[in-house]
């Protein structure tokens, strides 16, 4: 049949191609070969473990006749191998075959033993049809299963006849007749039964591997897609990076150039002013003027303040260590908390020859740590460290604050961010904390500068 129907569970009917067909085929030509080629081998044995005990167990006069049964069996098996070991039946053939070959083997060791006259040679003459069952194991279709069944009990049939004549009455031959044909239905009977559930097992695996096959190709799109949109997001993360890098400095630019220049004279002409007012009448004026210079003086701090956020000249200048610095000064007069700054080389150039964008981003990190902790750890005390390597920068933040629980940790959107720009460097970062003892922000970035001279001796430096 090219094409047939086979259940499923929900009692559906699944048609098979003729491919699926010729994989069962060569699946049921292999099982057929190794099942025979074993049971050829095990009957091999036993005929010849068995050969030696003739001279003990049987009378001289049946030594020989019984050594040409053996004989006899021995060319079935070994002609069995040899057909099955290298001609190798394919397809539907090998099951017709092997039950072939399992005729041919019952037919001439049954007449051979009758015809050595043994004294049991009866006992194979009664009970040879249950010689037809072990067929049932040999894994065929209906047809071919009844026509391999019927011609091993053929086989047989005339072996006890014409080996071992029967000395019985009709009604006794009757009774083995009906043995015969109650064997060979029990054996189409249970060989269909094993033969459908090897062909729903064998097909239901295939379907199962061709969905695994279906799936990973599936996830191995997915894979290559998400893959393909997180590189995209990845390289407008740096984009929209560069833009905000960008407009911090232009906004920098702005205030210092515009603001800070309206401040400085603004200032001028107060002073201007201050020098005309002399008389003592104008002291109420001049009260008023240094009120005005002291806004004055607060906002250009103010604006110096924002334009170092912003984008800090120092660590253009003068590299992370010498920004940090300033930083952690910084936070120390503006919270009134405790901060310190440890840091691991003490060379200025070797901060100085780190790469200006994994610097930038290592002082991000400096600036969000801070902030988050001020914001939100309750902390009294702060602690900055820096280490520098040939390949890596690390900036690590600890607090003394009130910690929270890291199952319920929920990162806000500066410092997803600052991970998404430590990433796009080839970085990592980790924040860890416990309720009650503070929490830790640690980045590792790699860079490629030039960070240690051979005049640098790595050491740590407290401020």
């Amino acid at each position: 049949m090219a094409l047939c129907l086979l259940p499923s569970r929900n009692a559906d009917a699944v048609r098979l191609s003729p491919d699926d067909e010729a994989a069962f085929d060569a699946y049921i030509a292999k099982v057929v070969r190794q099942y025979v080629i074993l049971s050829a081998l095990l009957m091999l044995l036993f005929i010849l473990a068995r050969w030696p005990l003739d001279l003990y167990v049987l009378p001289e006069d049946a030594v020989s006749a019984m050594a040409q049964t053996r004989i006899c069996g021995l060319g079935v098996v070994l002609g069995t191998v040899v057909i099955f070991g290298l001609l190798k039946p394919k397809g539907r053939s090998a099951p017709v075959t092997a039950m072939l070959c399992y005729a041919t083997f019952a037919g001439t060791v049954g007449y051979c033993f009758g015809r050595t006259g043994h004294d049991h040679a009866y006992l194979l003459a009664n009970g040879s049809p249950l010689l037809i069952i072990p067929a049932a194991l040999i894994p065929a279709e209906i047809c071919a299963r009844a026509l391999g069944t019927a011609c091993i009990s053929t086989s047989l049939f005339l072996a006890c006849e014409v080996g071992h004549p029967p000395e019985s009455s009709m009604l006794l031959e009757l009774a083995r007749a009906l043995f015969f044909a109650s064997a060979m239905v029990f054996t189409i009977a249970i060989g269909e039964v094993s033969f459908r559930t090897t062909r729903t097992v064998f097909f239901e695996r295939r379907e199962a591997e061709r969905v695994r096959g279906k799936l990973a190709h599936l996830t191995e799109h997915l894979r290559a897609l998400v893959q393909e949109r997180t590189e995209a997001l990845r390289t407008l993360a740096q984009h929209l990076e560069s833009v905000q890098e960008n407009e911090r400095r232009r906004i920098a630019r702005d205030l210092h150039d515009d603001l800070g220049q309206s401040v400085t004279a603004m200032r001028y002409t107060v002073a201007r002013l201050r020098n005309k007012l002399q008389r003592p009448s104008d002291a109420p004026n001049l009260l008023l003027l240094e009120d005005l210079s002291a806004i004055l003086d607060g906002t250009a701090q103010t604006v110096r303040a924002v334009v170092a956020t912003l984008s800090p000249r120092i660590l253009e200048e003068h590299g992370l260590a010498a920004a940090a610095e300033w930083h952690v000064r910084r936070t120390e007069e503006t919270a009134a908390i405790a901060c310190e700054l440890h840091y691991g080389v003490a060379n200025a150039d070797a901060w100085e020859h780190v790469e200006p964008r994994v610097a930038l981003v290592a002082f991000r990190v400096i600036q969000e740590g801070t902030t988050n902790a001020l914001k939100h750890a309750d902390a009294t005390c702060l602690e900055v460290r820096l280490d520098l390597d040939d390949t890596s920068i690390t900036v690590e933040i600890r607090d003394n604050g009130v910690g929270f629980e890291a199952s319920r940790q929920r990162n806000g959107f500066g410092l997803f961010a600052l991970q998404e720009r430590i990433q796009s460097l080839g970085g990592r970062m980790s924040v860890d904390s416990v309720m009650g003892e503070g929490t830790r922000l640690r980045a590792h970035i790699p860079h490629r500068g030039t960070a240690l001279s051979a005049s640098a001796t790595p050491k740590e430096t407290t401020l």
